[in-house]
């Protein structure tokens, strides 16, 4: 009985070992997440003004935004493959220690400052950072839910959210605050330190390096290929990839518009910006339930898009009279407060609509796998797949077509006329929703009207047998 219990205790001592080992990774895993979406969210509050000064156009300055995303979502297919074979912790600690040497790399292109190799240069390394981004982002969703029991992976996913969340939020104003301190190089070193020390503690802290995707509960390979098959899914696919285009539009081209007159922002400043509207999508993206389930999934979902496209018709109103981008031209400030007042408001009424989007999004297509037999279970993974592949697509298209239209005809009407290609990107897809719910609801009575009458007869042969 004794060595039964020395047993026990042994037993009992290597979970517990096991566990603080797994919320070490946890927390490694959150800070790596933390320290990598700051690294990419800081250039937004001072890059297009450095870019200028090297006599880059919006439109390259936008290039070298979206090129980032492009390279991202055509490296996130073959991550898993190398976490399962590496393991994630190893994947993850490579990826920290390879975006410290390309934050250190790019920290060295302040150096140059002829427009051609600058651009070549920084954009040889967005196409570096975009590959390396990918194995961290993959990665670090494979540790947390390795690391926690069944019943808190919803909980652990959460966390990395936040996380990633945080360095979004702090990337621009500590972007903005160190080149206006240090210089341009300063944003970029303190990133490339802190991904280096978290990269070496992930190698040498007590982790199990063999935590890795959770492969084998995979969906199975045609459950997309069903899924993306719906209507439903591909207009609210396209609804996430319009949210993702959106948030990311002002990219390249805000900071510079917001260092002219009346704004006259610092960087710091321009980054604050940006907060207002992270921190307004992270907590109605946090909070909407009651309100979605109020309003209903349609509803909600079409509001979400409408209020993105009035932001935009709001965020910087121009001065001109007659035509169609005359209609908020009243809007227009030419106090700094007032005009800096109205941005803000734009700014955080973007973050609104996209934080009400993603509640009925999800609702949409997991109720929609629901209904074609998949379970979330099923589905969740392939879901999750395409949300992502919708938002870095978005996310590529943004920063593009916002520094081409910014190139042509100015910030203010650019904004504008992107704002009314949203808000008639509301009607499409409002009809289309409506439509497949009222064509279904009519499938689903015609055929209880047929089972009805198919089980008609067989009733009266019983009641005549009776």
């Amino acid at each position: 009985r004794k060595s039964s219990m020395i047993v026990k205790h042994d037993e009992l001592a290597a979970e517990y070992d096991r566990r603080q080992w797994n919320q070490l990774a946890i927390v490694l895993t959150c800070l790596s997440c933390t320290a990598s979406d700051l690294n990419f969210s800081m250039l937004v509050s001072f890059f297009p003004e450095a870019a200028r000064q090297r006599g880059l156009s919006p439109m390259a300055t936008g290039i070298l935004f979206a090129i980032f995303q492009i390279f991202n979502l055509l490296t996130c297919f073959a991550v898993p493959w190398f976490t399962k074979k590496f393991g994630g912790i190893r994947v993850l600690a490579t990826a920290n220690l390879c975006q410290a040497a390309l934050a250190a790399g790019i920290a060295t292109t302040g150096t140059i400052h002829s427009s051609t190799p600058f651009f070549w240069t920084f954009l040889t390394l967005r196409c570096l950072q975009g590959v390396v981004a990918a194995f961290s982002e993959v990665a670090a969703g494979g540790i947390v839910t390795r690391s926690v029991p069944n019943d808190r992976i919803g909980e652990a996913v959460e966390w990395v959210k936040i996380s990633r969340i945080l360095g979004i939020v702090c990337g621009p104003l500590i972007g903005g605050k160190m080149f206006s301190t240090f210089g341009y190089a300063a944003p970029f070193t303190i990133s490339a330190s802190l991904l280096l020390v978290l990269g070496l503690l992930t190698i040498f802290m007590p982790i199990d390096m063999t935590l890795e995707n959770n492969s084998d509960e995979d969906a199975p390979e045609n459950v997309t290929l069903k899924l993306i098959r719906r209507p439903i899914f591909v207009v609210i696919l396209f609804a996430l990839t319009i949210t993702s285009t959106a948030i990311t539009y002002i990219e390249p081209t805000l900071q510079l518009y917001m260092a002219q007159a009346p704004y006259n922002l610092s960087h710091t400043q321009v980054g604050a910006m940006y907060i207002i509207s992270t921190v307004c999508f992270a907590v109605v993206a946090t909070f909407a339930s009651p309100l979605v389930k109020c309003l209903g999934n349609t509803l909600s979902l079409s509001m979400g898009v409408g209020l993105m496209g009035l932001a935009y018709t709001i965020l910087a109103p121009p001065e001109i009279h007659g035509g169609p981008l005359s209609l908020f031209a009243f809007l227009h400030q030419s106090s700094q407060w007032s005009a800096i007042a109205l941005t803000a408001t734009g700014m955080a009424i973007i973050g609104i609509g996209g934080g009400l989007i993603l509640g009925p999004a999800n609702n949409f297509l997991l109720g929609e796998g629901e209904y074609i037999g998949l379970g979330a279970g099923v589905s969740s993974a392939s879901i999750a797949m395409m949300i992502n592949m919708a938002f870095t697509s978005g996310g590529a298209i943004g920063p593009f077509l916002s520094g081409l239209l910014t190139d042509h005809i100015g910030f203010s009407k650019s904004c504008v006329i992107f704002g009314y290609f949203i808000l008639a990107c509301t009607i499409p897809i409002l009809i289309v929703i409506i439509a497949i719910q009222i064509f279904r609801k009519k499938s689903e009575a015609h055929s209880s009207e047929s089972h009805a009458e198919f089980l008609s007869p067989l009733l009266e042969d019983d009641q005549n047998i009776l």
